[in-house]
């Protein structure tokens, strides 16, 4: 039988390990009732994270993802950019952090999150995710005309004097 009633499945902190998380991002690709999942901490890897890429691509119910240190690394985080988020249309909040995607890769979630396809990120946490001065200025740049994100983590990262700069000048 099939679940019709379960909107949110928290498996944080349970060591899930990258088999486990293949098979919940592919029984996600095809979920219609759950709106929150949170699967941070579980040294899932990239093989997995890349299955969550696809999942981002293809779920449409999917509203909450955390997906946050589970030892993605800049490829992956890179793939989830370049290809779950742009064609994401449902998302609101995302955890990403502690993936450690680094500066060149953020830009890139940066431009995937605030380019004119996705008009529903309200949330997203990037605390502690290696994000430099680049990352910094961007992200000033798009919360310029950015009219959906209410909240960001940004904690425990090194934009930098012209980062912060930059995106201080947008609270203004």
């Amino acid at each position: 039988e099939i679940n019709t009633t379960l909107t949110t499945l928290d498996l944080a902190d349970n060591r899930l390990g990258q088999d486990v998380g293949i098979a919940v991002a592919k029984a996600m690709e095809r979920n219609t009732t759950i709106t929150s999942l949170d699967v941070r901490h579980n040294y899932l890897g990239e093989t997995a994270g890349r299955a969550f890429a696809t999942m981002l691509e293809r779920n449409s119910t999917l509203t909450t993802l955390n997906i946050e240190d589970n030892q993605f690394g800049e490829n992956v985080t890179l793939v989830i950019a370049n290809t779950g988020l742009i064609h994401n249309n449902t998302i609101s909040t995302l955890g990403i952090r502690l993936n450690y995607p680094g500066d060149d890769v953020t830009v890139h979630i940066f431009r995937s999150l605030f380019s004119m396809r996705n008009t529903t990120l309200t949330t997203l946490n990037l605390e502690n995710s290696r994000l430099g001065r680049h990352a910094g200025l961007l992200l000033a740049r798009q919360l310029w005309t950015n009219t959906t994100l209410t909240e960001l983590n940004l904690g425990s990262n090194t934009l930098g004097k012209n980062g912060e700069n930059g995106s201080v000048a947008v609270l203004e």
